[in-house]
């Protein structure tokens, strides 16, 4: 008669060579033995995990730890199968358990790392990456995801260390070439941006992702047309991109060519049907044709959208103004203004329709507000313009 510990073994080698279905007969032999019955299940669970039944997993983790609650791995394992099901609370509460019991895992303190980041605690990821790093040195998803939660937080020069360190380790990570792209765009360097968007797409020229953000990144410059080019190849990796439609329209408006801009900012509406700002500005390249009806139809559809969507209301103001219709006009700058009170335009045009009604008071306090915003700007440039030449 064979004994349990060499059945128990023997599962482990029909499990080691991939014939998990009779793995998963002789582990359940061994759930009656309670010696066993923790090793046996915490095994179940593995390959639970590996056949894509993370549920599954979860119960016979639980399973394993309840027969014995001391092996740090039963926990985290049971941590990776909650976060496979995007139980990221009970996730956390699983992975503190296992490092209450083994400190000195790496990738247990990465996979508590990602826990914290899909909650969006970046800053308290930061530590457990950290941690990990100091474990492992070679760990490479490691200093990836620390990079990811530093720049998330903020830390932009910390990220750029931590993402040159995980390119020493591999020179060819596309997503950490993007990364650091993404970096230098958020610090205001988007001419630094521009050859790591470049090096990430020449490895993974089928994100259309990264294909936008280099396209927003030549928009910023000033490179209109290599905007386009880039949004436009974004489109043919992925046709309905609605950022990207929406992006191309704006950037056939800041040539004046609305009537190309139409059909884009369609699309975008089409791909995405809330997508209140494209309404807006669909509206506002027909108003630049002097197709008013279609232009007042798409800003009144923006707001049933988005009641909130400042230009919309400030937009078909503008219309009544033109129109010479002051109440209706006026009525629109108010909305505008109540959406964004710092709206100088609206708070212009809100004076200038009241004065047609002879509502001087409420002219002379739009007009107060508009000088206020002025004079703060103002302070604002000189005060810029003082630590720049310090």
């Amino acid at each position: 008669m064979t004994a349990p510990v060499d059945e128990l073994a023997a599962a482990f080698q029909l499990h080691q060579a991939g014939d998990l279905e009779a793995a998963k007969e002789a582990y359940r032999r061994l759930l009656g033995d309670s010696q066993l019955q923790p090793r046996a299940a915490f095994s179940l669970g593995v390959i639970a995990l590996q056949s894509g039944q993370a549920l599954e997993g979860v119960h016979w983790f639980r399973q394993a730890i309840h027969g014995d609650p001391l092996p740090a791995e039963y926990h985290w394992h049971l941590g990776y199968a909650l976060a496979s099901l995007q139980r990221f609370d009970q996730a956390l509460e699983a992975y503190e358990q296992g490092l209450q019991r083994d400190r000195g895992n790496a990738w247990t303190w990465w996979l508590y790392g990602n826990a914290l980041m899909a909650k969006q605690r970046c800053s308290d990821a930061i530590p457990a990456y950290t941690e990990a790093i100091k474990l492992d040195p070679t760990f490479f998803d490691a200093y990836y995801q620390l990079g990811e939660a530093q720049r998330i937080s903020g830390g932009l020069e910390a990220a750029l260390k931590a993402y040159q360190a995980a390119l020493e380790r591999c020179p060819d990570a596309a997503e950490v070439l993007f990364a650091v792209g993404q970096c230098y765009y958020q610090g205001q360097r988007p001419d630094l941006a521009i050859p790591f968007f470049e090096r990430a797409l020449a490895l993974q020229p089928q994100q259309s992702l990264w294909r936008y953000a280099l396209a927003t990144t030549w928009e910023q410059l000033g490179e209109i047309e290599r905007a386009q080019a880039a949004c436009s190849e974004a489109l043919r990796t992925q046709t309905d991109f609605a950022e990207a439609h929406y992006l191309l329209g704006n950037l056939y408006v800041m040539q004046g060519r609305y009537e190309e801009a139409l059909p884009c900012f369609q699309r975008a509406v089409e791909s995405r049907s809330n997508y209140s700002q494209a309404m807006t500005n669909l509206g506002a390249a027909y108003q630049q044709l002097g197709q008013e009806n279609e232009a007042l139809a798409w800003f009144q559809r923006s707001l049933q959208v988005d009641p909130r969507a400042t230009n919309a209301w400030f937009n078909i103001g503008n219309l009544f103004l033109a129109k010479g219709k002051f109440e209706t006009a006026l009525y629109y700058f108010k909305e505008t203004v109540k959406n964004d009170p710092n709206h100088v335009e609206a708070l212009s045009r809100l004076a200038a329709a009241a004065s047609q009604l002879q509502q001087f008071d409420e002219a002379v306090l739009a007009l107060e507000r508009v000088i206020q915003l002025i004079f703060a700007w103002a302070v604002a440039i000189a005060i810029s313009s003082i630590m720049t030449w310090r």
